[in-house]
């Protein structure tokens, strides 16, 4: 009933987007920002339906991520952005402590990143729980270096690990860096910008598709794309200053495509036609202009307009020679498939509590090992020492037949009885501490 259900609503949507006209921007046509409150209970019990699907059911999670009001709260998102990009916090590597990465190349620059981040801390945060803040925030970024040594640390990139580690804590936020730094922050990690802007040039193609005329006034005006640099590597997060309203964009692109910032980036400046073309080509105001964000009303828009026109102008028709220059578009293939096959947190808790009760197991087992070779390696000294005396007295006795002699000879028989005697008690007792244990593990 429920997946029926999901199918007709997803049908739905397509057609509705089949039906929109490309030329005019969704954000000037309609308002999608109400969506966001309406039917969170229904909402919340499909998002945990698919988390509790064998394997994850991440297909609906992205339908859900990307839909108005996106994932609605941080529980959720605690859960659900690790199965977006395929990773859990119970296979992560260990990273050193931070002392030991002082001396990378990075260090001193991560440094000076954070310590101006101030941006996603509550106002009333105290300055101690603000330097421990820091502190975790450049051993997390410092560990993902540590993680993905190829990749090359850029700013911008704290305002995202920032974001993170605030919503989903220190590992599950590591975790997710490790994997995006990879895939869809590829090219913005490269040794140089060269790859980053030209995958910035993209965003022209965009907006020529749905309106060549704004295109060329945008080329005419030599505006280029630096407008938008931060908003891309960024993901938005260096120029939105509502939590809330950034996480709503990180919502929609950690369930999309790694272009997805581009298409958002021209659903803003497509609603911004009339105003582009009252500038006349005058580059100061037309940069003015586009460095502003959109208000924050008109967010749900733009995502869902984002999303048409990546349907209706999908990366692959910017030509394979120019998209293959871009890490982010060749490695997206494989990161598709690694989240196809996702196993539920219930599954991965009880599959680590096995493994931990294993461990223990056979760490009891080493335990009894080394007490049985220690009980019956003293028994056996024991009893050798026993034999040895016995035979020290019978060969006294031999040689001396007189009066001392006989005395000795008692006299080490009696030794021998008593080393005999603590190497049976010795015997003994491990005997009955491994009747003991073999009952406890029965009973356990």
């Amino acid at each position: 009933m429920t997946r029926r259900r999901r199918k007709r609503q997803s049908t739905s949507i397509s057609e509705s987007n089949d039906e929109q006209d490309p030329t005019t921007p969704l954000s000037a046509t309609a308002n999608f920002s109400a969506f966001s409150e309406i039917n969170r209970e229904p909402k919340l019990r499909l998002m945990n339906q698919c988390l509790e699907q064998d394997p994850v059911d991440v297909a609906c999670l992205r339908r859900l991520a990307t839909s108005p009001g996106g994932l609605i709260n941080n529980e959720m998102r605690r859960r659900i952005w690790p199965k977006l990009v395929g990773t859990s916090v119970h296979y992560l590597p260990s990273v050193p402590p931070p002392d030991e990465m002082l001396d990378h190349p990075y260090y001193r620059q991560v440094q000076l990143d954070v310590q101006r981040c101030f941006k996603r801390f509550p106002s009333n945060m105290k300055q101690s729980r603000i330097h421990k803040t820091h502190s975790q925030l450049s051993h997390l970024i410092m560990s993902c270096l540590y993680l993905v040594p190829h990749m090359h640390y850029y700013q911008g990139f704290h305002d995202i690990a920032v974001l993170w580690l605030m919503t989903v804590g220190f590992d599950t936020a590591l975790a997710m860096l490790a994997q995006l730094a990879d895939c869809h922050l590829r090219d913005f990690m490269d040794v140089n910008m060269e790859r980053t802007m030209s995958m910035m040039s993209f965003i022209y193609d965009i907006v020529g598709f749905r309106d060549a005329k704004l295109e060329s006034a945008l080329q005419e005006s030599g505006v280029g794309t630096v407008f938008a640099l931060s908003w891309v590597i960024t993901w938005f997060s260096h120029v939105v200053d509502n939590t809330s309203l950034a996480l709503r964009y990180h919502d929609l692109l950690l369930a999309s495509h790694p272009f997805m910032p581009l298409y958002v980036t021209a659903s803003i400046v497509t609603s911004r036609q009339e105003q582009i073309y009252a500038c006349d080509g005058d580059l100061s105001e037309v940069h003015q202009l586009l460095c502003k964000m959109p208000e924050e009303s008109l967010l749900e828009n733009h995502l869902l307009d984002a999303m048409l026109l990546f349907e209706m102008f999908p990366p692959s028709r910017f030509g394979e020679a120019r998209a293959s220059k871009c890490f982010s578009i060749v490695r997206f293939a494989d990161f598709q498939v690694g989240l196809s096959d996702q196993a539920p947190d219930s599954r991965i808790s009880k599959e680590k509590r096995r493994e931990r009760r294993e461990l223990e197991r056979r760490q009891k087992a080493s335990g009894r090992n080394g007490l049985l070779q220690i009980g019956v390696g003293g028994g056996l000294r024991t009893e050798s020492r026993a034999a040895a005396a016995l035979k020290a007295g019978n060969r006294h006795g031999n040689s001396d037949q007189d009066d001392t002699g006989d005395s000795d000879s008692v006299s080490y028989a009696q030794q021998a009885r008593r080393f005999a005697l603590v190497g049976l008690t010795a015997s003994v007792g491990v005997a009955s501490y491994l009747l003991w244990a073999v009952g406890a593990d029965i009973f356990l």
